[in-house]
């Protein structure tokens, strides 16, 4: 979902967008959101749904573990 310049590490409250994709964390390390990913969470937002999530950029090859869901969008 995302990539962050310094790797698995911990992010602080509050994030500021700094343009397109990119925010930064309160002490200011960037994240980079990959396409489409600001436009779910602005929509789950809108849902108020909770989302909790765990990240880290792995050396090559990458690990992923994929979950199946889906939003519906049809309200």
């Amino acid at each position: 979902m995302w990539s962050v310049e310094e790797g698995m590490r911990a992010f602080w409250c509050p994030f500021r967008k700094v343009g397109g994709d990119l925010i930064v964390d309160a002490l200011g390390v960037s994240v980079w959101l990959l396409p489409g990913v600001r436009e779910l969470l602005d929509e789950l937002s809108r849902r108020d749904v909770i989302v909790s999530l765990a990240s880290a950029n792995d050396e090559e090859p990458n690990k992923v573990i994929r979950l199946k869901c889906s939003l519906s969008c049809s309200g």
